[in-house]
């Protein structure tokens, strides 16, 4: 295993497919579907990496990051969104981003893989 993934994103369908895409790079992965979860999941957990949407119910991504980087300032960050990713808020975040959709070979060289 190449360490723990959490993937916070609010559309079943594509966390589902990015839990796929993360088990086949070698990542145990983690879902969570809102901002809420997702702060538990910081709590009780470290992780290599987190794909992190911007926008999810019951808060903000911008907020998790923030909570992230705080707790484990090592983790890396990826953040993807179908939303403007807007580049001073990239910028202030210091992650890598990706825009929604994208293809899985997209997802792959954003991960680093």
């Amino acid at each position: 295993m190449r360490g723990q993934v959490l993937i916070v994103e609010d559309e079943l369908d594509i966390s589902a497919l990015w839990v796929l895409e993360c088990k086949s790079m070698g990542y145990d992965t983690r879902v969570a579907h809102d901002a809420e979860e997702a702060a538990v999941e910081i709590r009780e957990h470290k992780f290599a990496k987190v794909v992190l949407d911007l926008v999810l119910p019951g808060g903000s991504g911008e907020a998790l990051w923030e909570e992230l980087h705080r707790a484990h300032p090592e983790t890396e960050v990826l953040v993807v969104s179908g939303h403007d990713l807007r580049r001073e808020c990239i910028r202030k975040l210091g992650a890598r981003c990706l825009r929604k959709p994208c293809t899985f070979k997209e997802f792959e060289r954003a991960m680093g893989c």
